[in-house]
């Protein structure tokens, strides 16, 4: 077969009604399909039961239509990946019929697991090339992501605390400001009272004095905030610092993980150009002698080529050109050869069929040459039923 699909997995949602679910990428076998249901809160559940694979049709069927199970709702995702074996099984004896299918299949088993192994790649913390970092620091580096988001909303606390202690010392400084506007008014109140304007005088006076003193309160308040304000803003500084570097070393791994698969595209067409290259081989080899000829003698004749089917005809090619072939006949008439000959200096030899095989009786048939291309048979008792030997040079 051929592995088109890259992605070994699959993702549907549910809707309370659908039961069956296509598997859109190659396996091997239904044993290598694993299931899983994921809620709401993306808690992925292995499903080991109610359901079936129909591996012809490449369709997975949950709940089964005897099992009394709803089907999946809405607010569930089915996932489906398949998980091929890590293990090679085949074993390829010297000397034997070379079958390409066992081949192509040890290949789509190759694909298939890099396929997987690629799939996995991409949801890995991975550092780029270079980097002093290694995989005991995966940790530490996530740690140091959520540190540094702790550190951001910690800020940004503090800073809507200090907002909220400015605006309420805002406030009281209004109500500081107001506070003097009544005293004035009592002043000029007092100074409209002659009987009373000494002692109006001096409450004004102290009442003006004691706003002034709370205002100085108050400004010293509102300064305490500003500080605060201005400790929150570096803060966040320096927060905003840590995720701009952070969002780099994300970037980072992002293009060493672009440039990984495009590695791992290159290493499938790389495989799949080997695989095309193993297939052209094999054709080459088919029906070639499994051995060495290039220390044999010059003189050494062996089979080149071969034929036979279920009805008895058969032929065999020499390297020098000389050629058998023979096969069965059931009338007295003329007979095609299978390979046509080089001139009609060849041997015929033909024998009639009894009911355990060839014999040679009283009224056997004859054979000879016609043409370089058909014999005659002739005579016989009863019922014509032959098998005829053909051998000599064939034609170019």
């Amino acid at each position: 077969m051929t592995v088109r699909n890259t992605q070994p997995y699959v993702i549907y949602q549910g809707n309370g009604s659908t039961t069956q679910w296509d598997i859109p990428f190659p396996f091997l076998n239904k044993e290598n399909i694993s299931a899983f249901l994921i809620d709401e809160k993306d808690v992925k559940t292995a499903l080991l039961s109610n359901f079936e694979i129909d591996e012809e049709n490449k369709i997975f069927i949950y709940p089964q239509s005897d099992i009394d199970v709803l089907p999946l709702p809405a607010q569930q995702r089915l996932l489906l990946q398949r998980k091929t074996p890590l293990a090679q099984e085949t074993k390829l004896l010297a000397q034997q019929t070379f079958d390409p299918h066992i081949l192509e299949q040890g290949y789509d088993k190759a694909m298939m697991i890099a396929q997987e192994l690629a799939a996995e790649l991409e949801l890995a913390v991975k550092f780029p090339l270079g980097s002093n970092q290694n995989q005991a620091d995966a940790g530490s580096y996530l740690l140091a992501l959520e540190h540094a988001k702790q550190d951001v909303e910690q800020a940004n606390s503090v800073a809507q605390q200090s907002m909220s202690v400015a605006s309420s010392a805002a406030q009281t400084a209004v109500q500081a400001s107001q506070q003097v506007t009544q005293a004035v008014n009592n002043l000029q109140h007092y100074a409209d009272t002659s009987s009373t304007a000494c002692a109006a005088a001096q409450q004004a006076r102290q009442e003006v004095s004691q706003m002034q003193t709370y205002i100085l309160q108050m400004h010293t308040e509102i300064q305490n905030a500003a500080r605060e304000t201005l400790d929150a803003a570096e803060q966040v500084e320096k927060a905003e610092v840590t995720i701009e570097r952070t969002a780099q070393d994300l970037q980072t791994a992002q293009t060493s993980a672009a440039q990984s698969a495009q590695s791992a595209k290159a290493s499938q067409e790389s495989a799949a150009a080997s695989v095309q290259e193993l297939l052209s081989m094999q054709e080459n080899l088919n029906n070639k002698a499994d051995c060495d000829l290039g220390n044999a003698r010059e003189n050494l004749d062996f089979v080149v080529d071969q034929f036979s089917d279920e009805n008895g005809n058969w032929y065999r090619i020499y390297k020098s050109g000389w050629v058998e072939q023979g096969g069965r006949n059931t009338t007295s008439s003329k007979v095609s050869l299978l390979l046509p000959m080089q001139n009609t200096q060849y041997m015929v030899l033909c024998v009639q069929r009894g009911t355990s095989g060839p014999t040679v009786q009283e009224g056997s048939p004859r054979a000879g040459a016609i043409s370089t291309t058909q014999i005659y048979i002739n005579g016989g008792a009863g019922n014509i039923d032959t098998v005829y030997y053909v051998c000599g040079q064939g034609a170019e």
